[in-house]
């Protein structure tokens, strides 16, 4: 009897305590996304820190000298990632062309990362699971009229 009621127990805390991973995008990147980056600013700068010299030169040659760098480009908030980690949040990824990162969390972190101002939605990260289909492989062969063998592959 003690035994059923501790793995009931176990059972309802494993249950209540799981986490499963979400994406937590932010509203902004602490600037205005219709901000003109300025040639030699810190940020301009910044962005182009992160960047290869390969990437420079595909983005100037596809985008052209002016707008090679971008909105998307433009690190995320460190002041958001740390209000986040405040809370005990790990965050596993910081994505910053989606303006997000993720992070496991329970149902009430979850509720506490959604009430942030800056936070502007919460979704959960899908995962894919491929199942492939069972291979059959017996060959159906079938004698016709003829006596040619036509091959049912149904």
């Amino acid at each position: 009897m003690k035994n059923s009621i501790l793995w009931i127990f176990i059972l309802f805390t494993s249950i209540s305590l799981s986490q499963s991973k979400y994406f937590i995008y932010f509203k902004d990147k602490g600037v205005e996304s219709t901000l003109k980056l300025e040639k030699n600013s810190n940020l301009y700068n910044s962005v182009l820190a992160l960047l290869s010299e390969k990437s420079i030169e595909r983005r100037i040659n596809n985008l052209g000298e002016e707008n090679f760098i971008t909105y998307e480009d433009l690190p995320l908030k460190e002041d958001y990632i740390f209000q986040i980690e405040e809370l005990g949040i790990k965050i596993e990824n910081m994505l910053r062309w989606f303006n997000a990162v993720t992070a496991y969390l329970s149902e009430a972190e979850k509720n506490k990362v959604t009430s942030l101002p800056f936070v502007e939605k919460i979704e959960v990260v899908r995962k894919f699971v491929f199942k492939s289909p069972e291979i059959e492989t017996t060959l159906h062969f079938s004698k016709q009229s003829s006596n040619v063998f036509a091959f049912d592959y149904g």
